[in-house]
């Protein structure tokens, strides 16, 4: 089930209406068989009909059946004092761990990110044999990108998405080598009427965390040679700072300064395109970041997963309306400023990320249109084919 909030205003202190929104036109029922295509036809993973959210263990009938035959339940045994003594060592050494030194984007650092180990590999076109291991030794030289093969998945897939990519490199202020990808549809939507809004621009796309640029270049999954073709659109990714085989660490300070560069590059690379923002989880405050100093060429946002800022996803208190000085990620400030239309996406089963988020968030943009919620999307399902509705989605706001 697909609903939307109307973005007609409400008369204060009223929630925002909810009713379904029908999707299922000629064009959108066309990107969605493209889109199939574009992962070369295999369907999309199972749902978890489980639900993230049920509290029932799969094995609490047999605990049931296991507890005491005389009918009595067993007791829990108290820690005693050992017990105790070793889980406040523990409490204590993670708060060490997490707080120490005292400063703000330390911390913020140590909880907020999460770099994975390194999913590609890249190495230089004048010598092919030999891995690259630093984005500073691709600088200024043509290098190709090898996402790490995954067991049952053939040469020719890969190759079938690489065909496609242009890897890049850019600088930032703050001195991060980031490497990049560039991918380039097969084909383009007809230049009649609306369509002609697609060769019209391109996207940046700001990856979730926990990802590199590899988690993107994987066949039989949502990759950015599929978007590309099923979008009609070319598509830029990137690694922040700390990322895959970019330089320097990741930080909220290094975040946003890494997208402002790709934003950079960009325009220099295609002076004639409107840019479109697409930002993912973490990557909603990068791209919220950006928007709001209202950068030249931006045609529009979205935000899939977003969240208002870190403590306030911390507290679960998304419509506090006080921010706390030591606060990060603060979007929910920033996204007033925002001066292009929003689009904002989110399922109904986050459990990391509450869709509240999402409500309270689009109750502040300028330029709202109206939202996707999907009922029985989590974090993770809500972008990984899962739900088709979310492609249709994006293309009907750029189209």
């Amino acid at each position: 089930m697909v609903v939307y909030e109307d973005d007609v205003t409400q008369q204060s202190g009223s929630q925002l209406s909810i009713r379904e929104e029908e999707l299922d036109t000629v064009e959108l029922s066309d990107v969605e068989l493209d889109f199939e295509r574009a992962v070369a036809g295999v369907s999309p993973p199972e749902r978890n009909t489980s639900g993230s959210g049920n509290n029932s263990h799969p094995n609490s009938d047999h605990e049931k059946d296991r507890e005491g035959s005389d009918g009595h339940d067993k007791e829990e045994k108290p820690l005693g004092f050992f017990g105790t003594l070793s889980n406040l060592l523990k409490a204590c050494g993670l708060l060490c761990v997490i707080g120490c030194p005292p400063v703000p984007e330390i911390i913020t650092r140590k909880v907020a990110f999460h770099p994975p180990e390194c999913t590609y590999s890249a190495y230089l076109q004048s010598d092919p044999s030999k891995k690259v291991v630093s984005a500073r030794k691709l600088q200024n030289k043509p290098f190709c990108l090898e996402p790490t093969p995954i067991q049952g998945v053939s040469r020719h897939d890969y190759e079938r998405i690489m065909r496609q990519c242009t890897p890049f490199t850019v600088t930032t202020r703050e001195k991060s080598v980031l490497v990049g990808a560039h991918f380039t549809p097969t084909s383009y939507a007809s230049e009649t009427g609306d369509m002609n809004n697609f060769s019209k621009q391109v996207i940046i796309f700001a990856q979730p965390n926990s990802s590199d640029l590899g988690s993107f270049l994987q066949p039989h999954s949502v990759n950015f040679s599929a978007l590309a073709n099923a979008m009609h659109t070319e598509i830029y990714g990137f690694d922040y700072s700390g990322y895959g085989l970019s330089s320097g660490y990741p930080s909220e300070k290094n975040l946003y300064a890494d997208i402002h560069a790709v934003y950079d590059y960009v325009r220099k690379e295609r002076p004639d395109k409107k840019i479109c923002l697409i930002g993912y989880s973490i990557g909603t405050s990068a791209v919220t970041d950006l928007a709001s100093l209202e950068p030249p060429h931006l045609s529009g946002v979205i935000l899939i997963a977003p969240f208002t800022s870190g403590m306030r996803l911390m507290w679960n208190a998304p419509a506090q309306e006080t921010t706390c000085c030591l606060d990060r990620f603060t979007s929910k400030e920033k996204i007033t400023e925002v001066a292009v239309p929003v689009l904002i996406i989110h399922g109904s089963d986050d459990t990391m990320i509450s869709m509240d988020h999402s409500q309270e968030l689009h109750r502040r943009l300028k330029h709202p249109v109206p939202p996707l919620f999907v009922y029985g999307a989590d974090h993770m399902t809500i972008f990984n084919g899962s739900h088709p509705e979310t492609f249709r989605r994006i293309y009907k706001f750029l189209k």
